[in-house]
Parts: C-alpha cells; structure tokens; sequence
C-alpha cells in the first residue's frame, strides 16, 4: 500500500517499507536549499521505491542498465521547479556503507543532490561533482543546525 505525506509543494509517495521520520523538518529544509539558490519549489514528488524498479527507469529513460539511488526528472520552467525525483533506499543503505555515513546522512544527501540538479547543478565532471559535494555537505551541515 502506497502511503502519502503532503505539503503545498512537496509531496513523498511511499512504496518500501523506507519512510522519513521527520518529513515537516526535510520539507522546510528543501524550500530553503531552494530559495538559497534562487529558486522556488513549485512542485517535487519524491518517489521510494525498489533498486528493481529503479534499475528498470535508468534503463528506460537513461539506457544505463544499472540501479542507482536517485533518478531526477525535470520538468521546471524559470525559476520554478517542477519534479519528480526517484529514491531506492536499498542503495542509498548500501552507499551509506560504502562510503562510512549514516543512513539518515545519505538519505539526506540524496534527497538534496536531487534538489541541486534542479537548481542547475551538475556531476557529469570531477569538477562539477567536486562542487556538488561542496553544496551537499553545506546544506547538510544547515540541515542538522535545525535540530539545535
């Protein structure tokens, strides 16, 4: 059963067992990586689903035949932001483990990438990647000065 979390403006569709703990809190968060960035949040549909059902996206719209823990699909005009990005949070639990990060950080970094691109940014280059990683480790550092 697939279950929904709303807000104006973003919305998290549910379909594995995964689930955000503090949705309100990442909501506010993602409208203020947004406007920091000058853009405004229009509408985001944040979709968890399977590595299956992930690695079958990549492959359709992308041809990578592979899974990957986050697939972004741009449909924004302006400064406006129109999406829908995809998650499997059974490869974002196996990065976390690669890279040494808790999973509530790697989710949080994913769910942010997704959002960057979307603000303009890219990782096609080690240049472009080294600056996305920048922005990601600073909005994760603003994510967590929330909680203080």
């Amino acid at each position: 059963m697939c279950r929904f979390a709303y807000s104006f403006m973003i919305k998290f569709k549910y379909t594995t067992k995964f689930t955000l703990a503090n949705e309100t809190k990442v909501i506010d968060w993602l409208n203020t990586i947004a406007k920091s960035e000058g853009y405004k949040v229009k509408k985001i549909f944040y979709n968890y689903i399977s590595e299956t059902k992930i690695k079958h996206l990549n492959k359709r719209h992308l041809s990578h035949n592979y899974s990957t823990d986050i697939l972004t699909f741009d449909y924004s005009q302006g400064n406006g932001i129109v999406s829908e990005i995809y998650i499997a949070p059974k490869k974002v639990e196996k990065n976390a483990k690669k890279y040494s990060q808790s999973f509530e950080n790697e989710i949080l970094r994913v769910i942010s990438h997704g959002l960057l691109h979307l603000c303009g940014y890219n990782d096609t280059t080690n240049d472009e990647a080294q600056e996305m990683r920048i922005k990601e480790e600073h909005y994760l550092k603003l994510f967590h000065s929330y909680s203080k």
